[in-house]
């Protein structure tokens, strides 16, 4: 029994393989009819591998043929890049700092507009001042409330749902 399975281990072990090369092959298969079709639109190859477009000048653009290459490498790989402790936590307090700091002007620009806000309303029920509170009519709001409930939206986005604005986005 334990050698029938360890023939089928095996076995499958030898598929995995082939199949794993089989893929390789198959992207850099790609890459090659890729790199074909750029030097037909007459980039040429850099002396380090890469493609530089027609009239660059030496520049070469991302995306030469040893670029993609050493890209499938670390992909093969797992994208194991060492990391360093420190810098990823120096890193990370960068973050939250900006993140903190964009919270409290957002939150400053909102009291602002909470404040123009009620003056408008203000404006707006003076003429019922006099009025019960069951005959005022439904009126619409003020143009200043659009501006509250526009930040209270980033705000609540950020508190219930943790999306950020753009440029407080960071790939990890």
């Amino acid at each position: 029994m334990k050698k029938l399975r360890k023939e089928a281990e095996k076995e499958v072990k030898g598929k995995l393989r082939a199949s794993k090369a089989q893929l390789t092959e198959s992207i850099l298969k790609h890459l090659d009819v890729y790199n074909r079709r750029l030097r037909a639109q007459g980039y040429t190859e850099g002396p380090d591998g890469t493609l530089l477009p027609p009239g660059a000048g030496g520049r070469a653009v991302s995306g030469g043929a040893a670029w993609r290459r050493r890209t499938i490498d670390r992909l093969r790989r797992g994208t194991a890049v060492a990391a360093d402790p420190a810098a990823e936590e120096e890193a990370e307090l960068k973050r939250t700092a900006a993140r903190v700091a964009w919270v409290r002007r957002t939150c400053e620009a909102h009291r602002q507009a909470i404040a123009v806000a009620d003056a408008a309303w203000m404006k707006l029920v003076e003429p019922y001042a006099d009025w019960d509170d069951g005959e005022i009519p439904d009126l619409d709001p003020p143009p200043e409330q659009a501006e509250v409930d526009r930040i209270w939206q980033m705000l609540d986005d950020v508190r219930r749902l943790d999306r950020w604005p753009r440029h407080l986005h960071w790939s990890l």
